[in-house]
């Protein structure tokens, strides 16, 4: 699935919560939410099993960061703005120093996309363009993390969009647990 589609099946999921009367900040303090279960599943990988990816944990990442997806591509939509690989030049990590470099810049992307959500809240600036690069380089590294674990972030935005659609069915999209 491409980003155009994926955007507006995504858009379809979109449950419209507010905090404070805002969305992008409740896509803010999610990103960064899901952005932490990434770097811990990850961090397990590496206690548990001496970074060894078992398939059953491959599944599991590409589930993960097809959350941090979504909240990304809420956010540049919010801003009317469409992801597309070739404004970043996507690196796809050859070792484990690229993965966690690039789990790094995915934390620190997301953590300043949801600082810069804070600040336009308070309304003392807009950087709006600033918080969409950022944004931007959130799905560059959710690609690279993909292919880091032999997928792809099309493969990431069709299983978050066929997960997100069976939750949305069965009635279970607004509960809690990643197994529901």
């Amino acid at each position: 699935m491409n980003y155009k589609t994926y955007a507006i099946e995504s858009a379809k999921l979109d449950l419209k919560t507010e905090i404070m009367g805002a969305r992008i900040l409740y896509y803010s303090i999610k990103l960064v939410g899901e952005t932490g279960e990434v770097a811990d599943k990850i961090g397990k990988l590496y206690r548990n099993h001496n970074g060894e990816a078992t398939d059953e944990f491959k599944q599991s990442i590409m589930l993960e960061l097809g959350d941090v997806a979504w909240y990304a591509t809420q956010i540049l939509s919010y801003y009317n703005s469409a992801y597309n690989p070739d404004d970043i030049g996507l690196r796809e990590p050859k070792n484990e120093y690229r993965l966690f470099v690039a789990l790094q810049d995915l934390a620190c992307n997301a953590a300043d996309v949801f600082q810069s959500g804070m600040i336009d809240m308070r309304k003392s600036t807009n950087d709006t363009q600033l918080r969409v690069y950022r944004t931007h380089w959130v799905l560059a590294q959710v690609g690279a993390i993909a292919a880091y674990f032999g997928g792809s972030i099309e493969q990431v935005f069709e299983m978050n969009i066929a997960k997100l659609s069976d939750r949305k069915e069965r009635g279970v999209i607004a509960s809690e647990g990643d197994n529901r």
